[in-house]
């Protein structure tokens, strides 16, 4: 098998099994700076491997998503720059909300100082490598196999596996953020505009939720209002 075939099989295969195994209820949870690391050597770890199927298969950035901007890609930029700053307003002009939001859903946000330089680079090597490998990788290697269409529900229904599975409700989110974000890709033939997301978007839910702890628990008639 190439080095293009593991890398598919650890994608769709090792990496989501081992995200269900790590969000197994019974299972310790890590220290959140041991998360970020792991979640890093991972991704760089994969990265590694990428690199080196694309001297072994002779692709350029262009092969991966990361070509040159042409209008379609512009204006997905664009849109995408645009809908994070309409986020990041929306989140200083709006009040704060009156119930704290699920400690599950908070888990990986860091909740001291000294978590933020950790954090701020996991997103860094998220953001990057996982639009590289699920999107720009995958949908380089599966549609000679299986047509387009099919690899992109293939690759989206991996990447969401590989965030784990909390719940049923959290996984469908998930998936449906996955499918999104890879006919994305599919129809844009850019990873640019993703990458900006991706990177975003988690930094501005770490701000709305630092906001929110910095926000006085409501009384019982705000809550009632």
């Amino acid at each position: 098998m190439t080095p293009a075939g593991f890398l598919a099989i650890a994608l769709l295969v090792l990496v989501p099994a081992w995200g269900v195994w790590r969000s197994r209820p019974d299972r310790p949870k890590q220290e959140r700076k041991a998360r970020y690391k792991s979640t890093m050597a991972l991704g760089l770890g994969l990265l590694a491997a990428l690199a080196l199927v694309a001297w072994r298969e002779g692709l350029g950035l262009a092969d991966l998503g990361l070509g040159p901007l042409d209008r379609t890609g512009a204006w997905s930029l664009a849109a995408a720059a645009t809908l994070l700053a309409l986020l990041s307003l929306g989140l200083r002009s709006t009040k704060a909300r009156k119930e704290r939001p699920d400690d599950s859903a908070t888990a990986m946000l860091p909740h001291a100082s000294d978590e933020v330089p950790l954090f701020a680079a996991m997103i860094l090597v998220a953001g990057i490598g996982w639009e590289l490998l699920y999107r720009g990788f995958l949908l380089w290697f599966l549609p000679p196999f299986t047509g387009l269409w099919p690899a992109v529900a293939i690759a989206a229904l991996a990447y969401g596996l590989a965030h784990g599975w909390h719940s049923g409700k959290r996984f469908a989110a998930s998936l449906v953020s996955a499918l999104l974000f890879t006919t994305g890709y599919a129809l844009t033939h850019s990873l640019w505009w993703l990458i900006l997301i991706h990177l975003g978007l988690p930094l501005i839910g770490y701000l709305g939720w630092r906001r929110l702890r910095q926000t006085p628990p409501a009384t019982p008639a705000e809550a009632l209002a």
